[in-house]
């Protein structure tokens, strides 16, 4: 009798939603234009097919999108978020640049911003600090990252770098050194005893370089920073890079994933040389950056 009384019971059922409830989804989502961001670039026909073909009431647009869809792979996973445009971290485009003397120097520009807006370390910092801070940019040249030094407002910014920068203004807050950092790190420390400075709040590097050379530019500055100081650099597979990607159109997609692993690897590597002098540690696969990029902020003990 119970078995009967059990299969006699009603199921609840759902609460069905009124007819006038799809479409009014529908005219909404007919307002959307979408933008796609993805990295490598080469996925972002693909999302635009798939948003196509699984949502066709909503316009797939790169301009005057009211929002944006990101999607990045990483050692063989694939990241997405979606964001109105108002609230979209501030990461930009290497194809939004502007032009004239407003215009970021380089690419590079936008991947610090990014690096900003997506870190916590970095986020976790007041505008005061910021406006009290001193950075020292290797690989300054042409001036992307020491741009979005200045803007952040560190009242110092020491760029090193031999070649020439070319920042939209003249910036009094900035001291070009020129050289490498192996060969001028005593023009540097003469430079901020000059301008009684005791420490190095903020790092940064974007050498195009190997990880290896690219770390111990880092770790020859490591006696002049200060607690909690902010590193953040860029490691480069730098054998492989550009030339890699050519031949990796040659192959197919399984060796691309395997060099890709490759190189998490071997940048997880040399971050464990690292972690003993960092408090916090941060790794990042950057929109604005390369397939063969990996972005690392650190915060000293």
């Amino acid at each position: 009798k119970r078995r009967t009384r059990a299969r006699k019971r009603k199921m609840p059922t759902l609460a069905q939603p009124s007819p006038s409830e799809p479409v009014q989804v529908e005219d909404e989502l007919r307002h959307l234009r979408v933008g796609v961001a993805a990295c490598p670039q080469g996925l972002e026909s693909a999302v635009r097919k798939i948003l196509n073909q699984a949502v066709p009431e909503v316009t797939v647009t790169n301009a005057n999108c009211s929002h944006t869809i990101s999607v990045s792979r990483m050692n063989g996973r694939y990241y997405a978020s979606i964001l109105p445009n108002h609230q979209k971290p501030a990461a930009g485009d290497a194809r939004d640049r502007g032009k004239g003397d407003s215009a970021p120097p380089s690419r590079s520009y936008y991947k610090l911003r990014e690096a900003f807006a997506r870190s916590r370390l970095m986020m976790d910092r007041s505008d005061d600090a910021y406006a009290q801070a001193v950075a020292v940019d290797i690989g300054a040249s042409p001036g992307g990252w020491t741009q979005v030094l200045l803007e952040k407002g560190c009242r110092r910014v020491y760029a090193v770098d031999p070649g020439v920068l070319k920042l939209p203004k003249p910036q009094g807050r900035v001291l070009h050194i020129r050289g490498k950092i192996s060969r001028c790190l005593g023009s540097l420390k003469a430079a901020m005893r000059a301008d009684n400075v005791t420490g190095i709040d903020i790092l940064t590097c974007d050498i195009n370089a190997h990880p290896i050379q690219a770390i111990q530019s880092l770790l020859l500055l490591q006696p002049m920073l200060k607690p909690k100081a902010i590193i953040a650099a860029t490691l480069k597979d730098f054998a492989s890079g550009p030339e890699a990607s050519k031949r990796m159109k040659k192959d197919n997609q399984s060796t691309a994933n395997n060099a890709t692993t490759g190189f998490e690897t071997e940048v997880r590597m040399w971050l464990t040389r690292l972690k003993r002098l960092a408090h916090r540690i941060e790794m990042f696969h950057l929109l604005t950056a390369t397939t063969w990029e990996r972005t690392v902020v650190m915060e000293l003990k």
